[in-house]
């Protein structure tokens, strides 16, 4: 060999081994250093002896020509992903997205995720390197640290009877619920229950299905969680290969229960998992194409299940050396026992090649026509109906952007109804001059919404698409349409985008219309929900959402709904991409509820959870619960990464404060001072020797006590001395526990005045009460034994007796855990709640507390109000234990009930723990912070 050639070749083989993306401003010096070497070799290489010596040298000895110009993960980021992934291309999630990841997440999608035909170039260095630059995610750290359920999961694993077992809620994909508890006479009282929080996520995109007690998701990672419907708890977990992004459906046994889930992941296989030994019983690939992926859910229908096959072949051909495009969409059906295929039918014919594109790389055509939704089973007439996506590449195919119909039996197409024709589009289309990109591309009119089955004095497939447009096809006459008409304007995401619903009458229609096409953009939005008669298509009402998005938001917002909505006979439910999920009158559009999820979330598992936009699947009504996920990375959306559940309250019946018990070291004085200062009348008096019968039970241990009980206009307040409590003990302002009662009387007959007379001591600032400027002027007092109370005076009195007990006040560290956990006592929600209470002057002269920042919640308890307040500064703080209720302050609040058995029995199925069951009409309980309550029934 000629020495220049051999050296030549030694060079240029390390060469190839460097990372091929090296970017020009480094390539420069390196092609210097190159040359330099390649002339000293020359030089060098006088005989055959130093020439040997020199490979040898040069083959075992690491020469670092490269180090110098090997690049940071920020430069190869800038390099390989900023463009798509700053906004260029829209199905891209958000750099501030791709922070929430963890390195080997971010690794893991580079070389064998969605974006493994991106991260062939790389090498597994650099690869490294970026993930490393983009994740924020301390991998070190344990993702699920709590939320395990503490019973035996395996009995919880029987006789489980399936509530929701697929996707579109029945075989025809109507999304429509008929027996929900949730309606709109109680819809007010929906109420956060739990959140469970995906770990290591960016989306939560499985839909739940629910059988018996347990709820089945999976995560972004090809996680399975069976989860506890109560409580969110995990009752046990499977790992996939690869992240889950449909719903899992549940197989049955002969009775009926639930006993197997079936699902797809993003590699396209499908598993079968035995749901009481947690076994995998079979798993199988159903597309050897190398980006072929599940995105619509199975459908499993008399031991068959039914496999919609879609892929990202559309994003790997922004690459322009990649060969683009050579998968086709499909339909597969698998025994459900074994996993073995009974038939397989295309959606295109098989690709050929089609040219050379701009680089010099081959085309391959017809392509795509994906199915990413989950398919329709028509039993009646045994077919199966699926909507198609666009073309990948030219040219294009009359099963494109259309409503296939097949046999269950063998697969075969019995007809197809194209809408839009000539639709080729990829991904490389969102750049100028994509190579890939197809001549006269576009629209990408997908119908990602699965057709739905009516009946009615007509049968009728219901199909909505991207385009904004709703089609009504007749499945007897070869799905001649019926009827058509516009819903929005369509665009990227719709348009119609993941999913609508029906009850047989009326067709509810969720529109995006956020981001619009060139061609479109002079068109009107609708983005929002619609209903349509579905005999004609004629409109019944129309909600268009206004926009709500903050100005200056960094993630893509929009008040349009893109995914899919649920429906029961009074309600529809839908959230929207900028957060908010609404629940809207099946009667005329109007929002009858709504929840932001724009906020960080506590969760069941120990995870941190966030809230974010709500797209791909929709809500989950099982009962009075309600399941959905929320946070979704990609189209630049919000992330986010939890499940919550929702659930309306069961009716209590608490109807009133029936008395506050205060302790107190002197009993008469006492008796005289609010007797002279609040009105109130002495109304029975009592002596105990020792604990009675439901005292016992909850294991309270006292001395001897004295009681009177004082009877006011609508409340009372029971005062008690134990034998041998001389101590006085003061709670500060800010203290934790039940803090003062409040009582309301007219100016013209000030309760402040007669406190200060009776030797009360003034908390507040000022020889009078704080005039706050609406009517009420207010002040904090203590009395003789030093415990506070709260006065106000009122200009114009809402009563016309001389006082009024006005609220209870409860002071705590956690204001959230004890307005759940009241929410639930009460069966209602708060009145009201505030939550940045500050930079007020004259509440800092009520408090006597410069600087105040507090946030209250304040609950209608009937006869009075039940005000919680949290300090945040000064900052409440926690009691290390429950304060003894022979010290002196408020001891207890005691709530009257009309039905003490029934009431006791919601609380313990939800979960309240109680100290005691109930003896006579009496039953005792604690709160989250201790605080002791009483449940007590007053008898005929």
């Amino acid at each position: 060999m000629n020495q220049k050639l051999a050296i030549r070749y030694i060079i240029t083989t390390y060469l190839a081994r460097c990372p091929s993306n090296i970017h020009s401003e480094g390539f420069k010096p390196l092609a210097m250093d190159i040359g330099r070497l390649f002339n000293l070799a020359i030089n060098f290489l006088k005989t055959p002896i130093k020439y040997i010596f020199f490979v040898i040298i040069l083959l075992s000895f690491k020469i670092d020509i490269f180090s110098k110009n090997t690049l940071t993960g920020e430069e190869i980021y800038k390099t390989n992903c900023s463009f798509c992934h700053n906004g260029a291309v829209k199905e891209a999630p958000k750099f501030e997205s791709l922070q929430l990841l963890s390195s080997n997440a971010i690794i893991k999608t580079l070389t064998s995720g969605v974006m493994k035909v991106q991260g062939a170039s790389l090498s597994p260095k650099d690869r490294k390197l970026v993930a490393e630059f983009i994740s924020k995610i301390d991998t070190q750290k344990p993702q699920i640290i709590a939320g395990t359920c503490d019973f035996n999961d395996k009995k919880s694993a029987k006789n489980l009877a399936v509530k929701v077992s697929n996707w579109g809620m029945n075989l025809s994909n109507q999304r429509f619920v008929n027996d929900a508890q949730i309606n709109a006479r109680n819809v007010g009282n929906l109420t956060l229950k739990w959140a469970f929080a995906f770990p290591e996520a960016t989306r939560a995109r499985s839909q739940p299905t629910v059988a018996g007690n347990t709820l089945f998701t999976a995560s972004q990672h090809g996680v399975i969680y069976a989860l506890d419907t109560k409580t969110g708890c995990v009752r046990w977990t499977f790992q996939a290969e690869d992240e889950i992004r449909s719903a899992i459906s549940i197989g049955t046994d002969k009775n009926g229960n639930a006993n197997r889930l079936y699902f797809g992941d993003f590699k396209a296989n499908v598993y079968a998992l035995d749901i009481q030994t947690r076994k995998l019983l079979w798993k199988k690939k159903i597309d050897s194409h190398e980006v072929a992926t599940i995105t619509g859910s199975l459908v499993l229908h008399q031991s068959r299940l039914y496999i919609p096959v879609s892929s990202t072949e559309v994003i790997s051909a922004y690459n322009p050396k990649y060969q683009c495009c050579t998968f086709r969409g499909s339909v597969v059906a698998l025994d459900a026992e074994d996993g073995s295929q009974i038939w397989k039918t295309y959606t295109t014919e098989e690709p050929k090649p089609q040219g050379i594109n701009a680089k010099g790389t081959q085309n391959f055509g017809p392509s795509g026509a994906p199915v990413w939704s989950s398919p329709t089973i028509d039993l009646k007439r045994g077919l199966l109906y699926v909507g198609t996506g666009e073309n990948y590449t030219q040219p294009t195919s009359e099963n494109s952007d259309a409503i296939i119909a097949m046999n269950l039996s063998d697969g075969q197409i019995k007809w197809v109804r194209q809408t839009v024709g000539k639709d080729a589009w990829n991904a490389a289309c969102t750049m100028p001059n994509g190579a890939n990109c197809p001549e006269n591309f576009g629209p990408d009119f997908d119908f990602g919404a699965p057709p739905i089955l009516v009946s009615g004095q007509q049968d009728l497939v219901l199909a909505g698409q991207k385009s904004g447009m709703i089609y009504a096809l007749n499945p007897d006459k070869n799905g001649e349409i019926v009827w058509q008409t516009r819903a929005g304007r369509g665009g990227i995401m719709g348009g119609i985008h993941w999913g609508m619903a029906s009850n047989n009458q009326t067709l509810y229609v969720p529109v995006n219309d956020r981001e619009a096409y060139e061609a479109d953009k002079h068109k009107p939005a609708f983005p929002g929900l619609h209903a349509f008669d579905v005999a004609d298509g004629k409109l019944q009402w129309s909600m268009v959402e206004k926009n709500r998005c903050p100005e200056g938001i960094k993630w893509a917002c929009g008040s349009g709904l893109s995914a899919a909505i649920t429906a029961t006979p009074e309600l529809v439910f839908g959230g929207a991409l900028d957060g908010i999920l609404h629940a809207y009158s099946t009667q005329d559009g109007k929002i009858l509820w709504e929840f932001d999820a724009n906020k960080e979330f506590t969760s069941v598992n120990g995870v941190k959870g966030n809230g974010g936009a709500f797209d791909s699947s929709g809500p989950v009504i099982v009962g009075n619960q309600l399941f959905v996920n929320s946070g979704y990375a990609k189209f630049n959306e919000k992330a986010g990464n939890v499940l919550l559940c929702f659930e309306t309250l069961p009716k209590s019946s608490i109807k009133s404060i029936s008395h506050v018990s205060l302790s107190v070291n002197d009993l008469d004085k006492s008796v005289q001072f609010y007797e002279k200062v609040t009105g109130l009348k002495e109304a029975s008096k009592t002596e105990i020797k020792k604990p009675i019968s439901v005292e016992q039970l909850a294991g309270f241990q006292h001395h001897n006590r004295k009681a009177v009980m004082m009877k006011g206009n609508n409340g009372q307040l029971e005062l008690i001395h134990f034998e041998g409590n001389n101590q006085l003990s003061v709670m500060p302002v800010q203290g934790s526990g039940i803090t003062h009662v409040c009582y309301q009387s007219p100016a013209t007959n000030s309760i402040y005045e007669k406190a200060k007379a009776n030797g009360a001591t003034v908390v507040s600032r000022g020889n009078s009460p704080v005039n706050r400027g609406f009517g009420i002027q207010y002040a904090y007092i203590r009395d003789a034994n030093n415990i506070m109370l709260e006065v106000e005076q009122l200009d114009k009195p809402k009563f016309t007796e001389d006082n009024w007990i006005g609220h209870v006040a409860i002071v705590t560290h956690d204001i959230d855990r004890l307005v759940e956990f009241y929410t639930q006592l009460f069966g209602n929600k708060p009145i009201n709640r505030v939550d940045n209470i500050k930079n007020n002057p004259k509440l800092d002269d009520i408090a006597n507390i410069d600087s105040l920042k507090l946030r209250g919640a304040w609950f209608n308890v009937g006869n009075m109000l039940l005000e919680i307040w949290q300090f945040d500064n000064p900052k409440t703080i926690a009691n290390a234990k429950p304060i003894p209720f022979t010290q002196t302050g408020y001891q207890k609040i005691a709530f009257g009930v009309e039905n003490l058995e029934e009431d006791y029995k919601r609380l313990i199925e939800n979960g309240v723990n109680f100290l005691s069951k109930p003896i006579g009409n009496e039953v005792y309980l604690r709160d989250p912070d201790g605080n002791l309550l009483m449940l007590i029934e007053k008898k005929e």
